[in-house]
């Protein structure tokens, strides 16, 4: 999160895969980013229950 904003976005994450040795395409970045907001989202609504 270079920003600060408290979120990442695909250039961010991206960066990140690119310097520990990987070369993801931009729709795998996304699939990536998606992922997490789904298992986020899932647990803020089972902890909310």
């Amino acid at each position: 999160d270079k920003d600060g904003d408290g979120q990442i976005t695909t250039k961010e994450l991206g960066t990140v895969m690119r310097s520990l040795g990987q070369n993801p395409s931009e729709s795998e970045l996304q699939d990536m980013i998606n992922e997490v907001d789904a298992d986020t989202t899932a647990q803020s609504i089972s902890r909310n229950s």
